[in-house]
């Protein structure tokens, strides 16, 4: 940028005013501005920042007594600030957790159970969503086979069945039901052992009073 500045003196020995026009360069800086991700924060769900720059990566959690469906549930979900300034996707949803407690009926025979969740009846039914997922006794998913049964009502609660024969090893099942308006998940866990048949011993009874 060109500033103009321009000063009257009198010249050496004239007495007469004149004008001189001094020309100053001005070297001007701008910055462009960054591009940035404005954090806009769902319902029920925790993060600790405003705004991230491109490439970085936010942290998002739900509050105490929410989480979300299978497979995050409880883990934090990461998401990054794309090159146009938006994220790669939206949060997923934090629903209201309920606990529930699964029980078990084995078939020693079989070296088979079932898995039964249930929960309240209010706000869900037969159709509610369903699934169920398996972890070996290091945490790692693993599948056992097995099968869905139809879920059934009893006593004001909706029990949804997972049937496993056989047993592959030991696991933990849990449950993850979503209501019908979809904004509540009903979970629960239970451990899962082998069985083994029972072993008959057969007892030789000597007649020795003979």
């Amino acid at each position: 940028a060109v500033v103009s500045t321009q000063s009257g003196h009198y010249g050496r020995g004239t007495g007469k005013k004149r004008n001189r026009q001094d020309d100053a360069i001005i070297e001007v800086k701008t910055r462009a501005k960054e591009i940035e991700c404005t954090v806009d924060v769902p319902e029920n769900t925790n993060t600790n920042v405003d705004t991230a720059k491109v490439g970085e990566t936010v942290t998002f959690t739900c509050k105490r007594g929410f989480g979300r469906k299978p497979p995050l549930f409880d883990a934090p979900e990461e998401i990054k600030c794309g090159a146009g300034g938006e994220f790669d996707r939206k949060p997923a949803p934090c629903l209201e957790r309920i606990k529930v407690y699964p029980t078990l009926k084995y078939n020693r025979k079989k070296n088979s159970v079932r898995i039964t969740c249930p929960v309240p009846g209010n706000g869900y039914d037969v159709n509610s969503n369903v699934e169920f997922s398996f972890k070996n006794a290091a945490g790692k998913e693993v599948d056992v086979g097995g099968k869905v049964l139809p879920a059934f009502a009893n006593k004001g609660k909706i029990n949804f069945v997972y049937e496993v024969s056989p047993i592959p090893m030991a696991f933990t099942a849990t449950c993850f039901v979503t209501n019908n308006k979809g904004d509540g998940i009903a979970y629960g866990s239970k451990a899962v052992q082998p069985q083994k048949r029972k072993k008959y011993r057969l007892r030789l009874c000597v007649d020795t009073t003979a």
